[in-house]
């Protein structure tokens, strides 16, 4: 009696009890992905606030922007591959064999990621692209390959148990779930990073990602009505918001408070001129909440020769590097039809280029940064790669405001 207590007391002594945390990592080994996941969402969504709710890819496409997409996104789809592969692997090793899954599994994404940015035009950052995309993507789920990609995300492979067979397993078989998912989901991935990594085109996105692989029949219909929906929300807020932005620009309620006085020349990598400032005459533009739509003009741009997109800074300090994360960035510049517009013909003068981006964001948040100075602003305007410049004569800048 005697030993078979002490018995049942060493059983006791390493048995994993429900509280434990241990106990819940070994039921739930994919918490892995979970908090990879939830980290990737916090940072986009923390950086896209920080910018003032700026559309991302307006100012490049970025591969750091991409993974952390896809592990926003295809990771809540994969659980069940996870565990899976933490479940016919050693116990000593489960959390490697997690790991390498993972990384075998984001390599087929960072090579599509390559191969979208190798699109940098400035067409190919539009809501315009974004909705033809998911308009593709709609299409691509009513096919056989789509059905077949959708049917190999769900396959399973042998898994040796250890030594350098058990790792190159793990990575493989990664690398083909991932293979399987960029066959699925490719046109909707595009999509959603050509809107900038919209919170909304990515909620969407992961939606019908669920509605593919978490139910015993996929649902169809719900992703063709999201996709379709998302395709054509990004349509017309391509079509409608340049307008609605032209015509509060142009109004006859929208006054210019500050104005270079000659043209100037941009032919570096960092160009900086200073633009002076006037109180506008309208007392209901001296509001800096929701009462007023703040716009800077950057008028009869003229070049010969092509130029990329340049990235726009507002009292950006001196010592400080331009990046996109910068809460000094305004927005970008795209340069799309500059040498076209720069030619003239016959007798008539050139017409340029003319470029308006809403500022109203960052001009309401100046006053609480340093080196802020009511009488002058300065406007800083950077090449996003260093080198290719082109030298772009530019006749006027001018910042307006027009009633909310």
């Amino acid at each position: 009696m005697k030993f078979m207590a002490v018995v049942d007391r060493s059983r006791s002594a390493g048995r994993l009890e429900p509280f434990q945390l241990r106990y819940f990592l070994w039921r739930h080994p994919e918490w892995w992905a979970v908090v990879l996941c939830g980290m990737a969402w916090a940072t986009m969504l923390l950086s896209r606030w920080r910018d003032g709710g700026h559309a991302q890819h307006r100012a490049g496409f970025k591969q750091s922007g991409w993974i952390l997409m896809v592990v926003a996104m295809m990771f809540p789809l994969i659980l069940e591959s996870v565990r899976i592969v933490a479940a016919d692997s050693l116990w000593r090793r489960r959390n490697r064999a997690v790991a390498e899954f993972l990384a075998g599994y984001l390599g087929p994404w960072l090579v599509v990621g390559v191969v979208a940015g190798l699109f940098q035009e400035s067409w190919a950052r539009t809501d315009w692209a974004a909705a033809l995309l998911f308009g593709i993507a709609a299409l691509w789920q009513r096919t056989r390959f789509h059905q077949r990609a959708l049917i190999a995300c769900c396959q399973r492979l042998p898994l040796a148990p250890e030594g350098w067979r058990a790792d190159f397993d793990c990575l493989r078989f990664g690398s083909v779930i991932g293979a399987a998912c960029v066959a699925t989901c490719w046109p909707l991935m595009l999509g959603c990073a050509f809107t900038g990594h919209s919170p909304a085109a990515m909620a969407g996105g992961l939606v019908v990602g669920v509605s593919a692989r978490w139910y015993y029949r996929p649902k169809t219909r719900r992703m063709l009505v999201v996709t379709a929906g998302l395709a054509l929300y990004f349509a017309a807020t391509a079509g409608l918001a340049p307008r609605a932005a032209m015509a509060s620009s142009q109004s006859s309620a929208t006054e210019i408070v500050g104005s270079t006085a000659s043209p100037f020349t941009i032919e570096k990598d960092q160009t900086q001129i200073t633009l002076p400032l006037k109180t506008p005459a309208d007392p209901a533009l001296l509001r800096a909440g929701g009462g007023r739509r703040v716009f800077l003009n950057v008028e009869k741009m003229i070049s010969r020769e092509p130029a990329g997109t340049y990235r726009v800074y507002l009292n950006l300090p001196i010592n400080e590097k331009p990046d996109v994360h910068s809460a000094h960035y305004a927005g970008p510049l795209p340069t799309f039809g500059l040498v076209e517009s720069s030619r003239s013909e016959g007798k008539r003068d050139a017409q340029g280029l003319y470029k308006h981006l809403e500022v109203t964001d960052l001009y309401n948040r100046l006053p609480g940064m340093p080196g802020w100075d009511p009488k002058q602003l300065r406007i800083t305007f950077a090449t996003e790669e260093q080198g290719k410049t082109a030298k772009i004569q530019v006749g006027r800048v001018t910042l307006s405001m027009a009633p909310q």
